[in-house]
């Protein structure tokens, strides 16, 4: 019987790895191996199915993750026993442990791939040890991974030469790229738009602003998608805006990018992406996550070791909980990104975010440790930030605050009389030593600074604010975006659920007495727009739209928007009342005025650092659907005031946001 060869992926996206797995298909299938691909959909379904593959979907978006992985394992298993494979093959640490197990409970030797540094070192020891085969796909990547503890052989990376390959004729532009003149010079960058690499795509296009004039001939063709494209498409929008005729054309995700490649006369990337094009007899312009190395020649290899061993480029860790859909931390780090491109050297400063698969218990690669507004003063990460402290690393926390579902008292000036934090002596000491070690410690609102001032932390202590108050709006709202057939008022209405974690631990009379101002609101003259900020948010949403009951004054958006998208939106609307904590920071970022369902600390910290404590109506309050109602009218009546004082004290979060890039301190 011929081999069966499992490939086991996350999915099938375009990316490097599901590239490398689909051009295996030719040469196995031609070598008589029966393809088998067991993962998530994607858009390269059909060009695996044209390599010969059979296709097993096996995704699963059970909750919760105990679960998921077990109904996964038991997926991969049913299509190894069913198809009678002899081989498995794995690439990726969350799909390649569960599948690697399985394989080992029917004795299935295993093969692991391994494509870069990235695994999370514990994952890929875990798994390592279930394979019978390591690959590497380069030497470095070799040498890498033997300092860890796992052996390998190297197979390198390649492209497909009968596909990619110089005697290819340029083709005409045709309907792919209909919008650029045949007389133009293309420049195309070919990446997913998703962390660092979106970055250096808005690096490229930002660098065109300036251009000399002769150059105005040159086109930008950016392919590709991911989770920035939204912050890519409106820099692009703004730039042709700029130019007056539009330049940078964005083409979205291609599973075939030869067409592009024919069409260019030069290509940025790195990785496959740049021996893609190289093949093709293209010139290539490498500029990657780490920085700029210019054309790619043996002098300027040479060049790229000699700077990597110099080590002159320092690397920063932000540390956040990001990568998770969550709007509210993912907008503290892009308003983080965003500074350090605007004020800081890319080729001295190297931004590493703490994405899925970052190592938080290794410091070692990083000079800089930034506790960022996406996490909190709680176990986890000020164990980190104390690590930080022990191995002499530069720390900043920017924006971090407490948190507690406890109940706070304020005296009558509204300063903290009493919080329960719970935590234990040990923690009160780290984050002393942390205060005195941090050379930046800004955290988010009056309360939380207040609370380490009683617990003796000192050193550079002081209140920095929230750094989602970095973020502009877009010039001008959407017409589109005011979903009113009348033309009526429209209050934006942002709910969502924190598991009960809330004060008066009963989210199902908040969102009753929400429906019930709601109701009221509409017939004021008023229409709502329900949004939302965090993916498991959207049932809270439906329920509370069907509570409303008024589907033609009311709309639900269930679509977790970018931050640029969401502002957009929020700036047409009259007011908004908000559960979730960013979203009355996007609100006070806009200049819109809001209500505050301040269910924890954190959210009254963030009131009081804008000094408008009667927007906050605490989730225990007695009558809460009137409070509501009564601070929403209040809210829209007094809206010049309150945009005024928000106004003030956000240029203060602003110079206090900014101070470690314009000081160097990082």
């Amino acid at each position: 019987m011929s081999s069966r060869v499992l490939m086991v992926l996350d999915s099938m996206g375009t990316g490097g790895t599901e590239t490398y797995a689909q051009s295996l298909g030719k040469p196995f299938v031609e070598k008589g191996v029966r393809l088998h691909y067991a993962g998530a959909d994607g858009p390269f379904h059909q060009e695996f199915i044209r390599a010969g593959y059979q296709v097993h979907l096996v995704a699963s978006d059970l909750q919760p993750l105990t679960e998921r992985k077990k109904v996964l394992k038991q997926a991969y298993q049913k299509v190894m026993e069913q198809e009678q494979i002899s081989i498995v093959h794995v690439h990726q640490a969350p799909s390649g442990i569960l599948a690697a197990n399985a394989a080992n409970e029917l004795g299935i030797p295993v093969v692991f791939t391994m494509h870069g540094t990235y695994y999370p070192h514990e994952e890929a020891i875990e798994l390592a040890q279930l394979c019978d085969a390591i690959i590497s796909v380069s030497k470095p990547v070799q040498r890498y991974w033997l300092a860890k503890g796992i052996t390998s052989t190297v197979i390198s990376n390649g492209v497909d030469l009968e596909r990619f390959h110089p005697e290819a004729s340029d083709r005409a532009r045709g309907t792919f790229l209909s919008n650029v003149p045949e007389d133009a010079t293309v420049v195309t960058y070919v990446s997913r738009l998703a962390w660092q690499k979106a970055s250096v795509c808005n690096m490229v296009l930002r660098s065109t602003k300036t251009w000399p004039a002769e150059w105005n001939k040159v086109h930008i063709v950016v392919v590709g998608t991911g989770a920035q494209v939204h912050h890519v498409n409106e820099l692009a929008r703004n730039l042709n805006k700029l130019r007056g005729e539009v330049y940078i054309h964005l083409v979205g995700e291609q599973t075939d990018v030869l067409p592009y490649y024919e069409s260019s006369d030069l290509v940025i990337g790195t990785g496959r992406v740049a021996l893609e094009a190289m093949a093709c007899g293209k010139p290539v312009l490498a500029i990657g996550n780490h920085g700029y190395v210019g054309l790619v020649t043996p002098k300027r290899t040479s060049q790229k070791r000699r700077e990597r061993v110099s080590g002159s480029m320092r690397k920063v860790l932000y540390v956040g909980w990001i990568g998770f859909n969550n709007l509210g931390d993912e907008l503290m780090w892009k308003a983080f990104e965003q500074l350090a491109h605007e004020l800081l050297d890319p080729q001295k400063v190297q931004i590493i975010p703490s994405l899925p698969g970052v190592d938080l218990q290794d410091l070692s690669p990083y000079d800089t440790v930034v506790i960022g507004g996406g996490s909190l003063l709680v176990p986890g990460y000020v164990d980190v930030a104390y690590r930080a402290v022990q191995q002499k690393k530069q720390l900043l926390i920017w924006g971090s605050g407490y948190d507690t579902q406890e109940p706070v008292r304020l005296d009558a000036a509204g300063r903290l009389d009493h919080a329960q934090m719970g935590e234990s002596d040990r923690m009160r000491e780290m984050l002393r030593e942390i205060g005195q070690h941090a050379s930046f410690f800004g955290v988010r609102g009056p309360l939380t600074y207040q609370y380490l001032q009683a617990s003796g932390v000192g050193g550079h202590l002081h209140i920095g604010g929230d750094p989602g108050m970095l973020l502009m709006p877009p010039s001008t709202p959407s017409p589109e975006q005011v979903d009113s057939k009348q033309n009526r008022p429209v209050i934006g209405i942002n709910w969502g659920t924190s598991y009960n974690r809330i004060y008066g631990k009963n989210e199902a009379e908040v969102e009753d007495a929400l429906a019930y101002a709601g109701r009221k609101l509409i017939e004021e003259g008023y229409d709502l727009y329900l949004y939302t900020m965090w993916g498991p948010d959207g049932n809270a949403n439906k329920r509370l739209y069907q509570k409303i009951a008024c589907p033609e004054r009311t709309t639900l958006d269930l679509v977790v928007h970018d931050h640029t998208e969401m502002m957009r939106r929020i700036q047409a609307w009259e007011a908004t009342i908000n559960f979730k904590l960013h979203a009355n920071v996007l609100s006070a970022a806009c200049g819109i005025p809001f209500v505050c369902l301040a269910y924890r600390f954190k959210c009254v910290d963030f009131i009081h650092s804008l000094d408008v404590a009667e927007l906050a109506v605490t989730t225990d309050e007695q009558d809460l659907a009137q409070r509501i109602l009564s601070r929403a009218k209040y809210a829209i009546s007094y809206k010049d005031t309150i945009r005024s004082s928000i106004a003030s004290k956000q240029q203060q979060m602003i110079d206090n946001l900014r101070a470690p890039f314009v000081n160097d301190w990082l």
